[in-house]
């Protein structure tokens, strides 16, 4: 049969962890395995369900349905040749019939697991994951998110590729839920020479920013606002020194802003508004010389407004209302002759707001007392909620 030629020339899934090399096999392998592929897929999804019911030692222990469970099991095992208790020791007898049942998953050969589930695409495979511990070990290896990919994406982007997408493909909305070995492969195939990322990837389960992001060295622009993004902005991030836009904003990352972000000198806008950021402004900040759109709004960010945003000239917004500043209101803003929009309200600022404010002739909307009881002003400035 050509699961014995293939189990005698191979290695056996289960038996080792280490990725195999090429097989020899049969002109008809391609074709079995996509046949195997088409039939196992919807028999798989009843299984990951069906183990999702399971909380015995065996399975015969479980009241379990009949009839179309019972079809599931034996179709299922008609084509992957599998036990469905995939992590229990090999058994000779079907818990069902009673017979001698076929072989577990983990007596097939590797190479053949890894190419049927290559076969479909990568959510599905990946979702398999939750099958086996053996499962899950093999589809978050390198290898096989190497050759799941190269069967699903086109060829390996040159630079000659068209670098400019900003809208998510069906596969770039998944990349954020991949697993890390998912998302490098991903990144060296597909992304590498992107020059712009523009994904609201609204809905779904809250999903870290993947550090191996800052491997995409010539990216100019990343949005992934309204992303459900969780956990802290990566200081990987600050290595795409060629950003000029950073979106970040309506999501809930947590942390500090990393001090690094004084690397991205060709930084003009920074949003990173409708967070749970904490921590401080960090001074580094005044190394962001372009930067001419600074929105830290609606987040958790403590301490004083650093006097180094004077050095900030091309500034021309800044929002950091309802937050957590302390302090006064440094009079370097005032050099900001750039300045067209000021927002600091609902803080815990305090003091006298500096004259040096009344100097900048540019102002469209400004707005510092409302929720800082704290603060206060000796001036009016005409057609301005100070």
């Amino acid at each position: 049969m050509y699961y014995n030629t293939l189990h005698t020339e191979s290695t056996v899934f289960g038996a080792s962890e280490c990725s195999p090399g090429p097989v020899s096999s049969p002109s008809t392998q391609t074709d079995i395995t996509v046949a195997l592929a088409q039939a196992a897929h919807s028999h798989l999804q009843s299984a990951i369900k069906l183990r999702e019911l399971i909380h015995f030692q065996s399975i015969d222990e479980a009241v379990l349905p009949l009839g179309h469970l019972n079809e599931t099991i034996s179709v299922l095992a008609s084509y992957l040749r599998m036990d469905i208790a995939l992590d229990r020791p090999s058994t000779n007898t079907n818990t069902f019939t009673g017979n001698s049942g076929p072989p577990q998953l983990r007596n097939l050969p590797r190479e053949l697991v890894e190419q049927i589930c290559a076969f479909l695409p990568p959510n599905s495979a990946l979702a398999l994951r939750r099958l086996s511990r053996t499962f899950n070990a093999l589809l978050t290896s390198s290898y096989f998110a190497r050759m799941s990919l190269a069967q699903h994406l086109g060829p390996v982007q040159t630079l000659d590729s068209h670098v400019v997408a900003p809208g998510a493909s069906d596969l770039d909305k998944q990349f954020l839920h991949w697993p890390a070995s998912f998302q490098r492969i991903y990144i060296s195939r597909s992304l590498l020479n992107r020059q712009e990322i523009d994904w609201k990837l609204k809905g779904g389960v809250g999903v870290q920013i993947p550090s191996c992001i800052g491997d995409l060295v010539n990216l100019k622009s990343l949005d992934l606002g309204y992303s459900n993004l969780v956990g802290v902005i990566p200081r990987e991030l600050m290595n795409l020194v060629q950003l000029e836009s950073l979106k970040l904003h309506e999501n809930a990352l947590e942390g500090a802003i990393p001090k690094e972000i004084g690397k991205l000198a060709n930084l003009r806008v920074l949003n990173l508004h409708s967070n749970k950021l904490s921590g401080e402004i960090p001074v580094e900040i005044a190394a962001c010389k372009s930067l001419t759109y600074l929105n830290f709004g609606f987040n958790r960010i403590q301490g004083q407004l650093p006097h180094e945003i004077g050095e900030l000239v091309e500034l021309r917004q800044i929002v950091l209302a309802n937050n957590k500043l302390s302090g006064t209101i440094p009079a370097e803003l005032g050099s900001l002759m750039n300045l067209q929009y000021l927002f600091l309200q609902n803080n815990d600022l305090m003091g006298e707001v500096p004259v040096e404010i009344n100097n900048l002739a540019n102002l469209v909307a400004c707005e510092l007392l409302r929720g800082n009881p704290r603060l206060t002003s000796s001036f009016w400035m005409a057609g301005f909620r100070v």
